[in-house]
């Protein structure tokens, strides 16, 4: 049984190259410090030291509780819809399966890593207050809504809406088609090539910008690392459970019906 979960954790590493350390580094070493840069850096040296106290602990309660939140329900229907596919009964199960299976990745996902998003959305939108260029307030906007579409994701609602009708593709739910969007739409913005100029910093200031940027990307990605390896147990675990509860149905079946042709 596969379901293809997808990941974007990495974008989430990405984007943090969207803030002010990147871009104030790329800009002239100048003594004259803009009001907007001074603003800029000091929000963005916040987010570094917050990202760094970011504990594994707290990721791991987070992703408890998504496991806890999202595994009973999902599992029901999983079992639902791969006995369909086995006994080719659904023409769109198959597809029904890994649709729903890209959602679960990506709310368990979002779910698990609140502690190391929660400063980064805090940064973004003190950002978005100052006087920022036109660029770099496009991409940072267009983050926002496309984040929040991940963030209202609800697998098992979608799951169950989806059985009732039948699996059809007219019934699909709009959660299954927003997850594939909404990836698109943060790679897009995390991918844009090109650099801001967000405006001059001292060069004591951009030696600490680099310093507690590179500090913070190393813990976040080692944070990320056990996020991914909880993600990939939890479905193994999953994906496992459905495979034994299909089973043993299957078995069932199969001694019942042995049993009344013996009668």
């Amino acid at each position: 049984m596969k379901v293809i979960f997808r990941t974007f954790l990495v974008l989430i590493v990405a984007l943090l190259s969207l803030t002010c350390a990147t871009l104030a580094a790329a800009s002239a070493q100048r003594a004259s410090v803009t009001v907007t840069s001074e603003k800029a850096y000091r929000i963005d040296t916040a987010l570094d030291k917050a990202e760094l106290q970011v504990g594994v602990a707290a990721l791991a309660r987070d992703e408890s509780r998504a496991e806890a939140r999202i595994g009973p329900c999902l599992s029901r229907a999983f079992v639902a819809i791969f006995e369909a596919v086995i006994a080719k009964s659904n023409a769109n199960a198959d597809k029904a399966l890994k649709a729903l299976g890209s959602e679960a990745g990506a709310e368990y996902e979002v779910a698990s890593i609140k502690p190391i998003t929660r400063p980064l959305l805090k940064d973004v939108r003190q950002m978005l207050k100052l006087s920022l260029p036109p660029g770099l307030r496009a991409r940072l906007n267009g983050f926002l809504p496309a984040f929040a579409k991940v963030q209202s994701l609800n697998v098992c609602a979608d799951a169950r809406a989806w059985l009732a009708g039948g699996l059809t593709p007219a019934h699909e739910p709009r959660g299954t088609t927003r997850t594939s969007v909404a990836l698109t739409d943060i790679r897009k913005l995390t991918g844009s090539a090109g650099e801001v100029q967000l405006g001059d910093l001292t060069a004591s200031q951009v030696r600490s910008l680099k310093q507690e940027k590179s500090r913070s990307a190393k813990h976040v990605n080692e944070l990320i690392k056990q996020s991914d390896t909880a993600l990939k147990s939890w479905i193994a675990k999953l994906i496992r459970g459905v495979e034994i509860t299909v089973e043993a149905t299957q078995t069932s079946t199969t001694g019942m019906q042995t049993s009344t042709t013996g009668t």
